[in-house]
């Protein structure tokens, strides 16, 4: 019997020496109302870091503690526990300084987004004045600025490799590109296209109203123009090949396209459409594939079995017979034709069209490009 009171008092014991030396959750009946709240706060947020227990703390502590812990489980990149002891002290009506409003919201764009962030402002201080600098709420405001700022420059951050590329398509493949004019006839008007060389002396164009015969002549991008031959025409793709006189030109005054294969291309892709529409040289509009395999009956044509490309650059009608480029660099298609006017031009009677259609490369290697 002696032997089991001496083990009950040493387990006792020992129990005892091991509670010491843990931080009590709750106060001792002794300490001061301020002082307990205090260390409740600091002793339950240190042994837990549950949202609850943060939210509850609030309850307990001053303003000042929990600001400063928000600030540190911040500085942690504990934002969401910080969020909580924000939302657990605006749910008990405490007034925030502009400051700590301007923090509060930062914090909370951070957690769940700019979007709840600006809802929130505008509910706390709906009747907010952007024009007056000197309102209450102002700091917070300038913080929805600051972080709306730090959004779009993420944005623009993750888009600057395509616009890269897209100046890139223009450095290749923009000295290719030439604008192609004719008369139809004596006082008659004249043709108007783009087009782009394919090799030293071959020009690929659009055929629409040109006649076999007919005088035409290829503009460069620096405005020189130079006599042209018409050798070829394919009346299914309405496109044709110009031949040019190109011994006398200075090196660089044009270039020639790299031509890639349209079996390639997918739906989505980024493309540009290069030409010379209204003769503006150097023109350059970008867009996506919206279908690779657009069928000849779907656009109106007998059905062939023909497969065409359609995207949705911008485009006019004298852009047709310009080249369709990949971010690559590499030509994929001729652009041939396209649907629904954007505007009218009435002094021309043409129209700009949203939907393109170009030619596949790959069938104009084996239609037009054959010898």
């Amino acid at each position: 019997m002696m032997m089991n009171f001496r083990r009950i008092a040493a387990g006792s014991l020992h129990l005892l020496q091991k509670s010491a030396t843990r931080p009590a959750l709750f106060p001792k009946p002794s300490d001061s109302g301020v002082i307990a709240r205090l260390r409740w706060t600091t002793r339950a947020l240190s042994t837990t870091e549950s949202a609850e227990t943060a939210a509850a703390a609030s309850v307990f502590s001053s303003k000042d503690n929990l600001m400063s812990r928000v600030n540190r489980l911040h500085k942690e990149g504990k934002d969401e526990l910080a969020l909580h002891l924000f939302d657990s002290m605006d749910a008990n009506k405490v007034e925030f300084t502009p400051s700590e409003f301007a923090f509060h919201i930062e914090i909370l764009a951070k957690v769940k987004g700019l979007a709840a962030a600006k809802a929130y402002f505008k509910k706390a201080d709906p009747d907010f004045n952007d024009g007056d600098i000197h309102a209450k709420n102002w700091p917070a405001y300038a913080t929805l600025l600051r972080l709306t700022s730090e959004e779009l420059d993420q944005l623009a951050n993750h888009l600057h490799p395509l616009r890269i590329s897209f100046s890139r398509i223009a450095e290749l493949v923009s000295p290719s590109v030439v604008y192609v004019y004719g008369t139809r006839g004596e006082g008659d008007g004249y043709v108007l296209s783009s087009g782009f060389f394919i090799d030293e002396k071959t020009i690929i164009t659009s055929s629409r109203d040109i006649l076999d015969g007919q005088k035409l002549f290829a503009v460069l991008r620096d405005g020189t123009q130079l006599d042209g031959k018409l050798v070829k025409i394919s009346e299914s793709l309405e496109l044709a090949l110009v031949r040019v006189d190109t011994k006398d030109l200075q090196p660089g005054c044009y270039g020639t396209a790299n031509l890639g294969f349209s079996n390639r291309v997918r739906t989505g892709e980024w493309v540009g459409a290069l030409g010379a529409p209204l003769g503006l040289r150097n023109t350059l509009t970008v867009g996506i594939i919206s279908c690779p395999n657009r069928c000849d009956h779907e656009i109106g044509w007998e059905n062939q079995g023909r497969q065409f490309l359609q995207f949705d650059c911008l485009i006019h009608e004298s852009s047709f017979g310009g080249p369709l480029v990949g971010l690559d660099g590499l030509v994929v298609g001729v652009i041939m034709m396209g649907y629904g006017p954007a505007w009218m031009d009435r002094s021309l009677g043409r129209h700009a069209n949203l939907i393109g259609i170009a030619v596949p490369i790959d069938t104009v290697r084996d239609v037009l490009l054959v010898d």
